[in-house]
């Protein structure tokens, strides 16, 4: 019902009270009651608890769900459910981002580290069948839990259609 209300109240400059009312089926009367009337104490915890939640979820950079924000909430004293958490973040659209963990990387060798030799040197046409080869990993998720796909292939010889393949599907 109230969300009728607020929408006539949106709209009122635009349209007569009266004809919205009736178009939505509500009482003028009821309207009218409804913009005096205080806000219930059930609408004011929920506006002081949407203030906590923002307060903590800006507090932890974005990045707490409403599972943490609950916690927080209980240890200051505030206690609720955490599925009322859940509905007030919906409601304010916060959607928390976590963070990737920090990871090295390994795109410069170390000191005293040899560099590869390049055998192939980026030519990948072979003189016969089974000089040269290359391989292809991936790691797909499985009902079962993750396999990895193993392509080895053998380079091909020059005018030749004979290549051979090699596939394999191994849980890890």
């Amino acid at each position: 019902m109230s969300e009728k209300y607020a929408f006539i109240e949106a709209k009122k400059a635009q349209y007569p009270v009266v004809k919205m009312c009736a178009w939505f089926n509500v009482s003028t009367s009821g309207y009218y009651e409804w913009l005096e009337r205080a806000p219930s104490a059930t609408a004011e915890r929920r506006s002081q608890l949407a203030a906590l939640i923002r307060a903590i979820f800006d507090e932890s950079d974005s990045t707490y769900g409403y599972r943490r924000i609950h916690a927080a909430l209980v240890r200051q004293g505030d206690p609720c459910g955490a599925e009322l958490v859940r509905v007030i973040m919906r409601e304010l659209d916060l959607v928390p981002c976590q963070p990737r963990p920090w990871r090295p990387t390994t795109t410069r060798a170390g000191e005293g580290a040899e560099a590869l030799p390049d055998l192939v040197v980026r030519n990948f046409t072979a003189d016969s069948p089974g000089t040269k080869w290359s391989a292809i990993s991936r790691i797909y998720q499985h009902g079962k839990g993750p396999l990895t796909w193993l392509r080895s292939s053998t380079a091909a010889p020059k005018n030749a259609s004979d290549t051979r393949l090699l596939n394999t599907c191994v849980p890890n």
